[in-house]
């Protein structure tokens, strides 16, 4: 009769335990879901930091936009969101000084660059990039080290269909930052991140049962930017 060795069970043991563990480690999205960082980032001498407008591009708030006549307030929510907590996250960083969007104009016309400025916005609310010499030029009158250039994705809340059997009501929101140098006008850091709330999981018993409402969007942004101020280097 053979003899029950632990070690020989113990071997493959530590292999499973092992291999479920990797299994799980796959099914986390890590956050920020993106990022670049420039190799010679740290001879950027940034300090202050200007703001441009933040810009919606998700499709699916775009639709919204254009299919709910009653509901027109669809992108001003978003962009009041996400500038809200993510300029209350940049200015507890204490590296940086941050000039927010609504003193973009101002600086400007102190540089004597308004329609300059005008331009460089123009041209990322158009194609969501600056060209080097725009921001070279512009940054340097303006007395800034850099443009930050916020985007909205991902802005969608859909709340599970009553006629569905099962499901859940989810909302999801994306955001991205790109960061430009002055000094060179090339971009010095970005990032994006993407995250998802559910609610809780809607099965049809009856009727009238009430599906559940999704989370609300402020709780999935403030995951999302939490995420990405914590890659900025």
């Amino acid at each position: 009769m053979k003899k029950w060795n632990a070690a020989s069970v113990w071997i493959p043991l530590c292999g499973l335990v092992s291999f479920l563990a990797l299994l799980s480690c796959q099914g986390k999205a890590l956050h920020p879901t993106y990022q670049f960082i420039a190799p010679d980032f740290a001879s950027y001498p940034i300090k202050r930091i200007h703001v441009l407008p933040f810009m919606l591009t998700s499709v699916e708030a775009r639709e919204r936009m254009t299919e709910e006549r009653s509901n027109p307030e669809v992108e001003k929510d978003a962009v009041a969101i996400v500038s809200r907590l993510l300029v209350s996250g940049l200015k507890s960083r204490a590296k940086y000084l941050f000039v927010v969007p609504e003193e973009g104009a101002s600086l400007a016309r102190r540089g004597g660059v308004s329609e300059e400025y005008k331009n460089l916005v123009a041209q990322w609310k158009k194609d969501l990039v600056i060209d080097k010499e725009k921001v070279m030029k512009v940054g340097a009158s303006m007395g800034v080290d850099a443009f930050l250039c916020p985007e909205i994705f991902l802005w969608r809340s859909v709340k599970v269909d009553p006629t569905w059997s099962e499901g859940y009501s989810h909302s999801d929101v994306g955001i991205r930052l790109i960061l430009y140098g002055v000094g060179n006008g090339e971009v010095a850091w970005k990032a994006a991140d993407e995250n998802s709330l559910k609610s809780s999981f809607f099965t049809k018993t009856s009727a009238f049962q009430t599906p559940p409402d999704a989370p609300e969007m402020e709780m999935v942004t403030q995951m999302v930017v939490d995420a990405v101020l914590e890659a900025m280097p």
